[in-house]
């Protein structure tokens, strides 16, 4: 948990609770299936597109990355108009498939729109991510946090793909349940995951 101060600068304020024995026994069965390629998810975020054509992959000509150093123009509500001299080269995709990425997401008082913050706290915390939603809740209601990326945290924020990050975050919620589920017994007491 932090919070934005003036001038770019973040002050840690705190940590969430860690997500229950059960969350986290069903994350790593979930991890650690052999058997779970991708196909469960990217079906669960098909049906979520099927039913609502704004949840679908915006393309990859949208999914652009400029330069930490280059700020986008605040009179122009897209990027574009931004110069593609500043897009970092970056291997293209096969697919759209999502990756899965676990690890530490920074929750504060105010969006993130400082790359260079941003690069900053990756490099020196480890910081996947930032949203501002589960620090409300966290220490209330212990969970897990999941978040589906539309942007990169910079200046550079664009909404095209917000819907699909959500259908792809609830879509991974959803395959977590299906071995929450397995990981219980009626009772819903925990019970060890066995493999077959």
């Amino acid at each position: 948990m932090g919070k934005a101060l003036e001038d770019s600068i973040c002050e840690q304020s705190g940590f969430l609770q860690p997500p229950p024995r059960l969350v986290m026994t069903a994350l790593s069965n979930l991890k650690s299936d052999p058997y779970l390629p991708q196909a469960p998810l990217h079906r669960f975020i098909q049906e979520v597109a099927a039913c609502r054509r704004e949840y679908r992959h915006s393309g990859p000509e949208y999914d652009r990355l400029f330069s930490s150093q280059y700020a986008h123009d605040s009179t122009h509500t897209t990027c574009d108009f931004c110069s593609v001299a500043h897009i970092c080269p970056r291997k293209t995709r096969s697919g759209h498939h999502p990756r899965i990425h676990c690890g530490i997401i920074a929750s504060g008082n105010r969006v993130m729109k400082d790359a260079k913050l941003r690069d900053q706290w990756s490099r020196e915390k480890n910081v996947l991510c930032f949203e501002m939603e589960a620090a409300g809740i966290m220490n209330t209601i212990p969970w897990l946090v999941i978040r589906g990326i539309c942007d990169y945290s910079d200046s550079h924020q664009d909404k095209r793909f917000q819907r699909y990050a959500a259908a792809t975050a609830a879509s991974y919620a959803k395959l977590l349940l299906s071995y929450m589920k397995d990981s219980m017994d009626v009772n819903g007491t925990a019970l060890r995951s066995v493999p077959g």
